[in-house]
C-alpha cells in the first residue's frame, strides 16, 4: 500500500498537483473489509505516508491524490482545516496547540 501511495504521489508531483508530500490528501480506495480495517489506522497512515490528510472510502481499490484541505500550520507544515481557530495560536493547528500548551 505504501509503494502504491507514494507512486501516486510521485504522480501528483510531475502533474504539478502537488508541491511537496505535506501539500496533499491521499484517498484510498478499498473494499468495505479492508477499508474498515485502514480506517482504524488512517492517523499512522498520515505519519507513514508524510501526507497531511489520509481519506478511507469504499470502492473499487485505488489511490488518488489532491491538495490537502485547509491551511498551512507554520508548526508541523500539515494542512488542516482548523488553522486559526483558535484565537491565541491562530497559525497552528490543533494537534500543535496540544504540543506546545502542555
Amino acid at each position: 500500500l505504501r509503494d502504491e501511495a507514494l507512486g501516486a504521489l510521485e504522480q501528483a508531483r510531475a502533474e504539478k498537483t502537488i508541491g511537496h508530500p505535506l501539500d496533499a490528501c491521499v484517498t484510498i480506495y478499498d473494499n468495505e473489509q479492508k477499508a474498515a480495517s485502514l480506517e482504524e489506522i488512517r492517523e499512522v497512515l498520515e505519519m507513514v505516508l508524510i501526507v497531511s490528510k489520509v481519506e478511507i472510502k469504499v470502492g473499487e481499490r485505488h489511490i488518488e491524490v489532491s491538495k490537502a484541505p485547509g491551511a498551512k500550520c507554520e508548526r508541523c507544515w500539515k494542512y488542516n482545516e482548523h488553522v486559526g481557530e483558535h484565537a491565541e495560536h491562530s497559525t497552528i493547528c490543533p494537534r500543535c496547540i496540544d504540543a506546545i500548551t502542555k
